[in-house]
């Protein structure tokens, strides 16, 4: 921006309410609690899913990351602790579907949570098209 600042800090609820709180307006506290009754009563992750410009760049430059979350279904045992504990959840559709493959979506944050506590090491990291699942228990 030119103000010297990154341009999302000026739509960003946190940043609103940092700025809200040095210029003693009620603006950033108004945008948090705004943020805040869209998620609890409209849509869940509704600001950071759908609305913010941050994430949807992230989303954006996570489609052409080079690790990616690889899953192999004959390991899968069908558990779904992996999407239990991701933050994610609809980028593992895959393991619902069976289907063997990478995770595509940019919204992976490749985290690597379901690769933990994958016990058939269906899920592992790969990079280029390597296949580095976690070997099989």
């Amino acid at each position: 921006s030119m103000f010297g600042g990154a341009a999302f800090e000026m739509i960003s609820p946190l940043g609103l309410l940092t700025r809200s709180g040095i210029f003693c307006a009620g603006v950033g506290a108004r945008a948090v609690i705004a943020v805040f009754c869209l998620d609890l009563f409209v849509i869940k992750h509704g600001f950071c899913g759908h609305l913010c410009p941050l994430c949807g760049f992230y989303a954006l430059i996570g489609r052409f990351g080079v690790l990616r979350v690889k899953f192999t279904n004959d390991h899968c045992t069908h558990c779904l602790a992996c999407k239990q504990i991701c933050p994610e959840k609809q980028v593992l559709s895959a393991v619902e579907s069976g289907a063997n493959g990478v995770i595509t979506s940019g919204e992976c944050t490749r985290c690597g949570r379901c690769i933990e506590v994958c016990e058939g090491g269906a899920l592992g990291f790969g990079i280029f098209g390597q296949n580095n699942t976690k070997e099989k228990r």
